[in-house]
């Protein structure tokens, strides 16, 4: 398993990282520690920023090494430059990532990885499972879960049956929060029929509630929050909730974003 841990040194990006190590720590995974840059705009600069950036990734290579118990993680550091988005996209192309590992800031984020439009864009475009870890996120393993789904968009079996990379995943419950729909009733029940069949080796219980959901309690009272990338309309209400209720969600469970 390869796994992208997206880093700006910052307190939120720690605590992910940490969190991942401990949510994957009987399974063999190569952690790619990751930093990108904006280029920098005068040429004046030698590589001087780069040189401190890489001693930095060093540092938090070592104290990540220090952290875990596990023979079978691995860990490297990567320095990379340009575009966030355009960026992680191709690395997840060329080292065939399997998750994207980023810490949730506040508005007061310095580096584009704050919880709102970056955020957002990486989670819903970059096609490829993003953990988003709060700042005071606690390290357990997950095991009941919230899943809202409004069966709007077309879903697919092979993006949510991605939750089973997670340990234990089969000793899992899922709360499913069936959001209301206008969509057709043949639309509804395909979309339904892809949840179901997804989760049948699970504990799952359906729950129908409306659209205008408890936002807060649907994240914070189980130890996991799973999306579908493709159920943009869910993503845009969790997403847009917790920017503008942020010192709220600090301490929230994470939030993993499902592609196919």
């Amino acid at each position: 398993m390869n796994v992208l841990l997206l880093s700006d040194f910052s307190t939120p990006a720690q605590n992910a990282h940490k969190y991942s190590i401990h949510l994957l720590e009987n399974q063999e995974v190569n952690f790619l520690i990751t930093h990108i840059k904006k280029p920098c705009p005068k040429s004046s600069c030698g590589g001087s920023c780069k040189l401190g950036i890489h001693q930095n990734l060093l540092l938090q290579k070592k104290q990540l090494e220090d952290s875990t118990e596990s023979l079978l993680h691995r860990f490297e550091i990567i320095l990379q430059e340009g575009n966030l988005l355009e960026t992680i996209r191709r690395m997840v192309e060329l080292y065939d990532i399997d998750m994207i590992v980023m810490g949730a800031h506040g508005k007061s984020g310095k580096t584009g990885l704050k919880l709102g439009t970056y955020t957002k864009n990486l989670a819903i475009k970059v096609k490829c499972p993003v953990l988003i870890v709060f700042e005071n996120s606690s390290l357990k393993l997950p095991t009941n879960i919230n899943f809202p789904v409004d069966y709007t968009d077309k879903l697919q079996y092979k993006c949510i049956t991605k939750f089973k990379r997670l340990p234990k995943w089969e000793k899992m419950s899922v709360d499913i929060l069936e959001l209301a729909s206008h969509d057709t009733l043949i639309h509804q029940a395909l979309a339904k029929k892809v949840v179901t069949d997804s989760f049948v080796d699970v504990e799952t219980n359906f729950v129908q509630t409306t659209s205008d959901f408890d936002v807060a309690k649907t994240i914070k009272e189980k130890d996991l929050l799973l999306l579908a990338a493709r159920n943009i309309g869910v993503c845009e209400q969790i997403f847009s909730y917790v920017e503008a209720n942020y010192q709220d969600f600090q301490d929230a469970p994470p939030i993993l974003v499902l592609h196919a």
